[in-house]
């Protein structure tokens, strides 16, 4: 009998509902509890960071129009810190869910601020909400911290995602919760390499791109406290279907965008706050793609699988990306001042350039088939550059 009810197979319905609403309700309480006491915290924090002497009294005066716009900052950032650990621990990675949280508190370690004022006592770490700067004026990044702040923000964003976590394996041990798939824990295969190789290399020409095209927000270092947590939650999620993958661009909006300031602050649907959104859009929508393409690996290590498994498709799209990279060319180089780099093709031109690959294509599907695979993936890469050429380039 002592067997049974520790197994919960011989507990009465009673006992196993009671367990049952216990591990229902952990998470929700716990998540409260953390929120409440984050919003407690930077409640103070950001009150006397927003006050000011007044004169001739002797008292501060709160700048609220200053505190809400920071305020609602700091929740938008727990809130999404919080939900890419959630969506994590939903989607099977519960023993990687910490990491976005903790690459966004360590980013400023390993790369700095990008600000020497900020270096102040050594690199400071990141903390979840702003204000905690008493010792290091004239930093100009709002969110760094010392180590007692990060800290203790770090523990409160991670406590819901913990809370689920334990939730899932007390359910599952009763017998009444399905414990999520743990995706992706088997070996690497070499397409899975390629495809992680290449969303990397998407990153990377997102970054180069957006800096010269003018619309990053400058220093590059000073945002990786925003793009390094996004990027490593798109390669933990690894998912685009669209049922789940809405929660990548939310987390993107709410750690890296002032949106949720503007909602706070009461503009978001009035006319200034809407113009406001459009005119950050250039300086946003690349904080909004990277989870996005961090997150495409594992689907195009799908597709990139089925095309070798069919390669009639693979030759077909091969050569549909071969003429639109033909074309991006003849673009760049009549209009951009490129020069093409290929001496070969600059030899026999780009229509020449088209049939021959056409033809390669046909004889490595006759002796190589699963090879048109690997090309399609090649190009794909190549168009990634055109792309991010094309956005860079001065109009």
């Amino acid at each position: 009998m002592r067997t049974e009810l520790a197994n919960g197979i011989g507990s009465t319905p009673a006992a196993r509902n009671a367990t049952r609403r216990h591990a229902t309700l952990l998470p929700l309480v716990a998540s409260a509890l953390a929120g409440l006491a984050f919003i407690s915290v930077q409640f103070f924090v950001e009150r006397r960071a927003a006050s000011s002497l007044a004169t001739p009294h002797s008292h501060f005066d709160v700048e609220w129009s200053t505190f809400r716009f920071q305020f609602a900052g700091d929740v938008a950032r727990f809130l999404g810190l919080s939900l890419a650990g959630i969506a994590l621990v939903i989607r099977g990675r519960r023993r990687a869910f910490w990491i976005p949280a903790v690459a966004y508190v360590c980013a400023p370690l390993l790369f700095g601020w990008g600000d020497h004022d900020c270096q102040f006592l050594g690199r400071l770490p990141a903390a979840v909400g702003s204000g905690w700067r008493p010792f290091t004026f004239g930093c100009e990044s709002s969110v760094a911290a010392g180590w007692g702040p990060a800290i203790l923000e770090l523990a409160l964003v991670l406590v819901p995602a913990l809370a689920l976590t334990i939730a899932i394996g007390v359910g599952s041990a009763n017998g009444f919760t399905r414990v999520p798939a743990q995706v992706g824990s088997g070996k690497l295969t070499a397409f899975d390499l390629a495809s992680l190789g290449f969303v990397i290399f998407a990153v990377g020409a997102v970054l180069w791109a957006w800096g010269l095209a003018g619309t990053r927000p400058s220093p590059l270092l000073a945002q990786l406290p925003k793009g390094l947590p996004l990027v490593a939650f798109g390669l933990l999620f690894a998912s685009l279907r669209p049922r789940v993958a809405w929660i990548l661009p939310v987390v993107a909006a709410l750690l890296a965008t002032g949106w949720a300031s503007l909602a706070m602050a009461g503009a978001a649907f009035s006319q200034a706050g809407l113009s406001g959104v459009v005119s950050s859009l250039p300086y946003t929508l690349p904080f909004l793609a990277l989870p996005v393409l961090a997150a495409a690996w594992e689907p195009l290590s799908d597709w990139t699988q089925s095309l070798a498994d069919s390669p009639r498709r693979g030759v077909a799209l091969l050569n549909v990306m071969n003429v639109a990279d033909a074309a991006f060319t003849a673009f760049a180089v009549r209009n951009e001042g490129a020069v093409e780099a290929n001496p070969f093709v600059r030899a026999i031109g780009l229509p020449a350039k088209v049939v021959l690959v056409g033809g390669l294509s046909l004889l490595l599907f006759r002796f190589r088939p699963r090879a048109i695979a690997w090309l399609n993936l090649a190009f794909a890469c190549l168009l990634v550059w055109h792309v991010a050429g094309f956005w860079a380039s001065p109009r």
